[in-house]
């Protein structure tokens, strides 16, 4: 594989891989945790209220339902989490691409793309391994990988 090909399908595309899954965890994170916090601070407005509502009790116990299922879903899925990995992970390919390119050490010598593929394969497969080690201890994969 040449260098042009091999920046565009392998790097690019990982690159682009791993920020749409950090955007879209982001966004699962951020979403669910308003809506957590909504709910749960409702509570105590809901209950100071209990005058004019009949049924509190039944409405203030939904929503200390739905608090604690989001919750439970945001510690399951863990979104922060991966939200995190996944930006961590693209701004270190970002980083190799542009040292890459711009012939900066460890690429400044005649042996630079087999050391940059180097780098970028170990890069890959240390991430692969972090979450194949996951998935074994925890019984559930973090929101997926490329290659899953």
């Amino acid at each position: 594989m040449d260098q042009v090909t091999y920046l565009k399908e392998r790097v690019d595309d990982q690159i682009a891989w791993y920020g749409r899954k950090s955007k879209s965890n982001k966004y699962a994170f951020r979403t669910l945790r308003i809506v957590e916090l909504i709910a749960a601070t409702s509570i105590p407005l809901i209950a100071g209220f209990s005058d004019s509502i009949a049924s509190y009790p039944l409405v203030i116990g939904l929503i200390g339902f739905a608090v604690a299922v989001l919750a439970g879903i945001l510690t399951i899925n863990q979104y922060q989490e991966n939200w995190v990995q996944y930006r961590a992970a693209c701004e270190s390919l970002k980083r190799e691409k542009l040292l890459f390119q711009t012939g900066t050490a460890p690429y400044d010598d005649t042996d630079s793309f087999s050391k940059f593929v180097e780098r970028i394969e170990s890069m890959l497969a240390s991430e692969h391994n972090s979450w194949r080690s996951y998935a074994g201890n925890k019984g559930a994969a973090p929101q997926g990988t490329s290659d899953a």
